[in-house]
């Protein structure tokens, strides 16, 4: 499950989610992707958190998954210009 905070969350709200998971029980991961926070939760106490989390202060919305690498570098999301290259003999 992925938590992401609202873009203006404030430390002491990222603080205060990362202390409710953990002390429920729950194992995290912090990362910072583009503009975005992202909290990952691995464990099964994470769907049984998840509609108190979703109430909190700086959190924006609730994920069941997420694509398994940053979309900064590799995605079908984003296009990038094709480049072209001369050969020459």
């Amino acid at each position: 499950m992925i938590v992401v905070l609202d873009r203006d969350c404030s430390l002491k709200e990222k603080a205060g989610v990362v202390r409710y998971i953990e002390s429920h029980g729950g194992r995290l991961l912090v990362s910072e992707i583009g503009d975005e926070t992202h909290i990952g939760l691995i464990g099964s106490e994470a769907q049984a958190i998840a509609g108190d989390l979703a109430t909190m202060p700086g959190v924006a919305e609730i994920r069941d998954a997420a694509a398994p690498y940053p979309r900064s570098l590799v995605s079908t999301t984003r296009s990038h210009p094709k480049s072209k290259l001369a050969i020459s003999r």
